[in-house]
């Protein structure tokens, strides 16, 4: 969890705004020892505020790095973290690209609800983590 909430304090840093981050993986299945979490942050993009020098590559950086930070430590944060990172940046309804947003978002949330395997391991869903300031 520790690597979790390090990240999210990272990405808050870098100006994106997030409430609210879907948590899936073997972190919510029956393991009794999950190898680590696998996270969507979801990104208020009308009101995030990244700085102009991050956003060539704010996506595969910042927002969907994948699993990039378990073999390079996380910029800013000194080490690597235990996480599968594939954000969504939530698109205001009147921008153009909105119905784009949301359906990666649905995308996303259909992917998580997947079990894969077989046995009690396998039964899983996402929980929906809701981020104090």
């Amino acid at each position: 969890m520790k690597d979790f909430i390090d990240y999210m304090q990272v990405l808050r840093g870098h100006g994106l705004h997030i409430d609210t981050c879907l948590v899936d993986g073997s972190f919510v299945t029956s393991k009794q020892y999950p190898a680590d979490l696998d996270c969507t942050p979801l990104i208020d993009g009308g009101r995030s505020t990244p700085p102009a020098g991050i956003l060539g590559s704010i996506h595969d950086h910042w927002v969907s790095p994948g699993s990039r930070y378990k073999k390079v430590p996380v910029p800013g944060l000194g080490r690597t973290v235990e996480l599968d990172v594939y954000g969504i940046v939530r698109i205001p309804q009147e921008h153009r690209n909105h119905t784009l947003g949301s359906k990666a978002e649905q995308k996303w949330e259909k992917f998580w609800q997947m079990s894969r395997g077989h046995g009690t391991d396998a039964v899983k869903g996402s929980v929906e983590v809701r981020l104090d300031d």
